[in-house]
């Protein structure tokens, strides 16, 4: 599993800037306090920061060789670059570079406002009105000069070779371009400077070094361009004096002069759109091409014997003299400066704009050689640019030569043009410009950028060449939502697809994330950063991908605490401390804002949540047009608040609130999850648990004939510290505990959906790797096919593991994300999954995305299903659903099947052996109670297969045959010798892809078939599926050290089976040999499935004997069994042989008595009460019995003891299954608590005990 996209931070403004290593591009930009470092094919590289960093970076500069110089309030962070793998030289394999801290700087007059790297060792630094020089040496950065500028210095660009540096203000129309110049009489350096007057406010400036001509080696020039605020692109040249560049001095009149200028911003529009509406320029600049001098190392320092007044090194620069300053005031000298060079500059840009006027064509790119001197704006050129709509694009041709500048400018339509500039040999040499791109406008929905200010402000971009791409744009908007662009190439010839495409964004956090919520109803993810940032991603559709954008809210998200997702694609809840909003999507602002509609104010709650009105798979198919609820709990008081919400921006109602009465107590409450699975379920939305007591119970929702919360579940759990639940739409849970040493783990457990309260089955535990581990999420995620695999959040990594069915309760871990990946000292802050199961964190700012792959190429579903995913038909936990369906003949043909497929091949114990591989076709299209009869034709043939099919899914009952299964014929050919041979086999060997307990399952289901077969004592289909449970029970019980009682779907089976004695006698010489006790008669439910009276009565009176043996002669443990069979002085002869029990003499008394007569009778009733209030419930209902007051004596079995199966008992043995006492308790507390529990099985047992 890889990284599929790193979703890093919005850049702060003026930060991004672009360095070459290795031969290579990398683009960096900080965010917050973080300096982020991406390839030159915008795939994520690194993050930076550094404890010095202690506010967020405003000005981020990069040397040749790959520094990082980065200020933050007034220290300025340095980072080196380093080559850990260069690669091949193909460039298949990429250099890897890694940047890390390697020393600071800390201005102390005043916060730096801009710097730039003089070679490797040397920066200068703008603070205030001041300009330094700070050198690296030993270790340590020494200051070597200050110099007053005359104003705050914005902006410092610095010639490749590091002699001059030029440095302009905010919002000035004047560049100071910088020299040293000779040394004056002590041998101090002299530094000289010239001012470059503009028309308008300077707003970039870049230094390069061009060749006159490409085979004029010796005639190596630097060139100055700047950008001005009205979108003119000017360049600046030396004139050569003696073949070296000067600058202006006292004796000499050499200067940088205006030799072009291309007027960028001017009004046009772009191809296809209408003529009326003029697009605007947003962005221009130089385009960075790795260059040799960018990726070079330092140039030496000169030696004591050269010449420092001609080095071309750095050096230069050291401990420089002022100038004379008149009047001692720098600033007033730069403004008289200023006004002086205004005339003389606007003279000499209108005489040389006239000259030079050709430079600026904006004619197609000509398809013959290049020309090596001026171009003239030729007849055809002018008329298109007097009819700007005639404007189409111009594809790339031919590689970009790195000869030659290429300068681009982006529009506010999303057009891009791309010129180069050729220079000409000569002092004074026009350029030729050539368009060699120009882009169409981007036809999408999509915004190329916000809207600015106002004319002028032009957004930081970066045009580079990219390996897998020719070229790549990236604007930052106003907000600092980086867009990542591919500019096409010339096999892109329709318009569509030579414009721009929008290949990615950086658009995250400036400040660490904390929380990740994610909308299981699609792609939306939210994101809070603990400065109280909110972020909604929404999914954006590229024409080559698919891309995820940080929507802005209408809303300060620094107030929402809490994100419940609506079931539609367009609204969410935002909850904060004491107010819920809900917020919906505006397609025209681009926001997140309050709907109109009002949201009442609610009280004080610790979860909310939302859920569908309807089913999952309703409000998957149609989200737009599906109502849904918000609920608010506090655990305090138990109250359940529901509100009801008729649509998208449709009206609220509150539609109930409830107290949930069952749950004494709960401090812990879990959102039942996902809600948007198709297994989700309305009987299943919240999940509660007491630590105390170890009750969980699922809630659900009823709305017909009213709202209502009900407990669909209950489950009594062991005892535990629970730190975190989480329940799963297919009744799964894991929880976290606390052990006794102190570590966390984490308990899965499954409940049954078809069973009685408290039946639940340990799923397997997953423990930490060291006893310091701490669980800090855990997040379930269902596949289609009903699988689930479970991501566990620890402090230092993320675990994914998904269920194992080859070893009992076992949970493999399939996958690890460690932190260390993401650098040193780097923390995973939130963790969830994507609606598509991607697993998805925060690491700092960073929104990390992984792709399903696994290293070996499979998907982490593809995982989970192969470990625990489709079963195959002769497994134990088939072949039990198919019995519950009562297809007994098709288990009996696999069985057979399988006896077959162990009879034809050699096993060897010693090896695993694979189950036969049998298809659903073959299992339905086979009959052997037709052998030998063919078909006569095909469609007969069909006609068949079909019948058989259907005949799956039609029950014995449904067809209304007899349901003893004697007409249905043994067409599996499956005997009792074939199930010895099954039997002895399974113990011997082991299958591969099933576990020792599944295989003693198969085992159980095949010795109770093997029972069936015997010819003295058939049993009908349903006495097998009751007698194939109740084997399995066993087995859990003793694998579980429980006493779980079965299903009260098994005690129907027996209590319509015909073979009711058969399945007494089984029960009591397989499961009470050693004597039947209540405990094992509840566990069975003989007395409740056993409709013959007589035998009832004689197998609870030898219970009865049993129990009195088994408690140590006590006859309190079963006196109320002998009173239901009125068998009074029999009790009264037990008490006579109990001489050890302390309340002897007392019973023997109060037995002696005549009970027929009123006043004993009430004697006994106030006995009664007395037990009742010491909690003697037992006792309590056996002194009712002997009062004749036999409902009270179920009532107390069903209330106070829980016993509904001793209710039932002492009432069919009292009064026989006609009695008006039993139909009381079976009307009014049995088929209530049926109804209530929606437990149809429970409802169909107390309507057969009543007919």
């Amino acid at each position: 599993m890889a990284a599929r996209s790193i979703y890093t931070g919005r850049a702060n403004g003026g930060t991004l800037t672009s360095t070459c290593v290795g031969g290579e591009i990398y683009i960096a930009y900080a965010s917050g306090q973080e300096i982020v470092v991406h390839g030159d094919a915008t795939q994520y590289v690194q993050s930076l920061t550094h404890s010095c960093i202690r506010g967020s970076v405003a000005v981020l500069a990069a040397s040749e060789s790959g520094q990082l110089a980065a200020i933050s309030g007034s220290s300025i962070a340095v980072f080196k670059a380093a080559v850990t793998d260069r690669g091949n030289r193909d460039g298949s394999v990429r250099a890897k570079v890694r940047w890390e801290y390697s020393s600071h700087i800390d201005v102390t007059d005043a916060c730096p406002s801009a710097c730039e790297w003089l070679g490797e060792t040397k920066l200068l630094v703008g603070a205030g009105d001041k300009l330094s020089l700070w050198v690296h040496s030993d270790s340590a950065w020494t200051e070597a000069w200050t110099r007053t500028t005359g104003g705050r210095t914005s902006a410092i660009s610095a010639a490749p070779d590091g002699t001059l540096f030029a440095t302009a203000a905010h919002n000035s129309r004047m560049v100071k371009v910088w020299r040293s110049d000779g040394c004056d009489s002590s041998g101090d350096s002299l530094l000289r400077f010239q001012y470059l007057v503009h028309p308008t406010a300077v707003r970039d400036m870049f230094w390069r070094r061009h060749q006159a001509t490409p085979d004029d080696q010796a005639r190596d020039s630097l060139t100055l361009y700047t950008v001005t605020r009205d979108g003119r692109f000017n360049a600046w040249c030396s004139a050569h004096t003696s073949g070296s560049t000067q600058l202006p001095t006292a004796d000499s009149g050499a200067k940088l002069v205006l030799i072009s200028a291309i007027d960028l911003a001017q009004a046009n529009v772009s191809h296809g759109l209408s003529p009326t509406r003029p697009r605007r320029l947003v962005a221009a600049r130089i385009l960075e091409t790795p260059r040799p001098e960018r990726c070079a190392s330092e140039t030496p320092a000169p030696g004591p014997e050269e010449d420092t007044q001609h080095a071309s090194s750095d050096t230069s620069f050291t401990e420089p003299e002022s100038l004379p300053v008149p009047n001692g005031n720098a600033a007033a000298n730069d403004a008289a400066q200023n006004d002086l060079l205004v005339s003389e500059a606007d003279s000499e840009c209108a005489e040389r704009s006239s000259r030079q006027q050709p430079a600026a064509d904006r004619g197609a790119l000509s398809n013959s050689k290049p020309p090596q001197g001026p171009r003239r704006l030729s007849r055809d050129s002018r008329s298109r640019r007097r009819n700007p709509s005639a404007l189409r694009h111009v594809p790339l041709q031919r590689p970009l030569s790195a000869d030659f500048e290429h300068v681009y400018s982006a529009y506010d339509d999303g057009s891009l043009e791309l010129w180069e500039i050729r220079h000409s040999a000569g002092a004074f040499g026009i350029p030729s410009v050539d368009l060699v791109l120009r882009t169409p406008a981007i036809r999408t929905t999509f915004p190329l950028a916000p809207a600015v200010g106002h004319s002028g402000v032009l957004m930081p971009s970066l045009l580079w060449q990219s390996k897998p791409d020719p070229l790549r744009l990236a604007l930052v908007d106003a907000v600092g939502h980086v867009y990542l662009f591919s500019v096409p190439d010339a096999a892109s010839k329709d318009g569509q697809d030579a414009a721009l495409c929008l290949d990615g964004l950086w658009d995250g956090h400036k400040e660490p994330i904390f929380h990740i919520s994610v909308d299981p109803y699609s792609q939306h993810v939210a994101t809070h950063s603990v400065e109280g940032e909110l972020l909604i991603w929404d999914t954006v559709t590229a024409r080559r991908s698919t891309l995820s954008i940080s929507r802005k809210m209408g809303l300060d998200g620094s107030q929402i605490r809490t994100i419940a997702w609506a079931p539609t694609e367009s609204e969410f809840i935002g909850a904060t401390d004491k107010r819920v909003y809900r917020l919906a999507y505006d397609s025209e602002a681009e926001q997140w804002s309050p709907c109109n509609t009002n949201f009442p104010q609610m009280s004080t709650y610790d979860h909310i949540f939302t859920y569908p009105a309807g089913s999952a798979e309703d409000a998957a198919d149609a989200a737009a047009s599906k109502a849904y609820y918000i609920t608010t709990i506090e655990k305090a008081s138990k109250t359940a608040r529901t509100w009801r919400v008729a649509g998208p921006r449709q009206s609220i109602e509150f539609v109930d609130k409830s107290v949930l009465t069952q749950a004494a107590h709960f401090d812990r409450a879990s959102r039942v999850m996902p809600v948007a699975h198709p297994f989700f379920s309305r009987d299943n939305i919240m999940a509660t648990f007491d630590t105390n007591s170890g009750h969980m119970r699922i809630w659900g929702i009823r709305t017909s004939p009213r709202f209502m919360w009900f407990c669909s579940k209950k489950h009594r759990l062991p005892c535990m510290d629970a730190k975190m639940i989480r329940y799963n739409s297919i009744d799964k849970a894991a929880i976290v505990s606390v052990g006794e040493d102190g570590s966390q783990v984490i308990t899965i457990w499954v409940f049954s959906s078809a069973s009685r309260a408290s039946h639940y089955l340990p799923a397997g535990t997953i423990y930490p790797r060291n006893k310091a581990d701490r669980v800090r999420e855990i997040r379930w995620y269902l596949t289609d096919y009903a699988q689930s695999y479970l991501g566990i959040q620890w402090d230092d990594r993320i675990d994914v593991y998904c269920q194992e069915r080859n070893l009992d309760d076992a949970w493999l871990c399939i996958f690890t994300i460690p932190s260390s990946d993401f650098g040193p000292g780097q923390d995973i802050g939130s963790f969830s999954f994507t609606a598509a199961g991607e697993p998805t964190f925060s690491v700092g700012r960073k929104l990390v995305v992984y792709a399903q792959n696994l290293p070996d190429g499979k998907r982490i579903s593809d995982a989970a299903f192969e470990e625990h995913g489709e079963l195959p038909f002769i497994h134990p936990f088939v072949l039990t659903e198919l019995m519950s369906w009562g297809q007994l003949d098709a288990v009996k043909q696999l069985l057979a099947r399988l006896y077959d497929y162990m009879r034809e091949r050699d096993i060897d114990a010693a090896r695993d052996v694979a189950l036969p591989m049998i298809s659903l076709e073959e299992l339905i299209a086979a009959d052997p109670s037709q052998v030998g009869e063919k078909p006569a034709n095909p469609g007969q043939r069909a006609s068949n297969v079909r019948s058989r099919y259907s005949s799956l899914f039609d029950t014995e009952m449904d067809s209304g045959d007899a349901i003893d299964g004697s007409a249905n014929p043994d067409f599996g050919g499956f005997s009792n010798d074939k199930a010895e041979f099954i039997i002895e086999k399974l113990a011997e060997i082991k299958i591969k892809g099933m576990s020792p307990l599944d295989q003693a399952r198969l085992m159980s289901i095949v010795g109770t078939i093997s029972v069936s077969l015997v010819k003295d004592q058939p049993i009908d289909s349903m006495g097998i599926r009751y007698l194939t449970k109740l084997q399995l029970l066993e087995l859990e019980n003793k694998r579980t050290r429980s006493a779980s009682e079965l299903a009260y779907r098994e005690l129907n089976w027996a209590m319509h089976s015909n073979s009711q004695a058969i399945l007494l006698q089984l029960c009591l010489q397989q499961y009470a040999a050693s004597g039947l006790t209540w405990e094992s008669a509840r566990r069975m439910g003989i007395f409740t499935w056993l409709s013959d009276i007589s035998a009832v009565r004689s197998e609870i009176e030898k219970m009865a004997r049993n129990i009195f043996v088994a408690e140590g002669r006590d006859p309190s443990k079963c006196a109320i069994f002998f009173l239901a069979l009125k068998k009074q002085r029999l009790l009264l002869g037990l008490w006579r042989t109990a001489h050890n029990h302390p309340e002897q003499n007392k019973m023997l008394a109060f037995l002696s008595h005549d009970f027929s007569e009123a006043k004993w009778k009430t004697a006994a009733a106030k006995n009664a009460y007395v037990l009742l209030s010491r909690q003697r419930y037992l006792d309590a209902a056996t002194f009712f019995m002997l009062s004749g007051k036999l409902a009270d004596a179920a009532t107390v079995c069903i209330a106070q003891l829980n016993d509904v199966q001793l209710a039932v008992a002492i009432c069919r043995c009292y009064e026989g299954d006609n009695g008006p006492v039993l139909r009381d308790i079976l009307w009014r507390h049995i088929l209530p608590d049926a109804f209530n529990r929606q437990d149809r099985w429970l409802a169909s047992l107390a309507f057969g005990i009543t007919h």
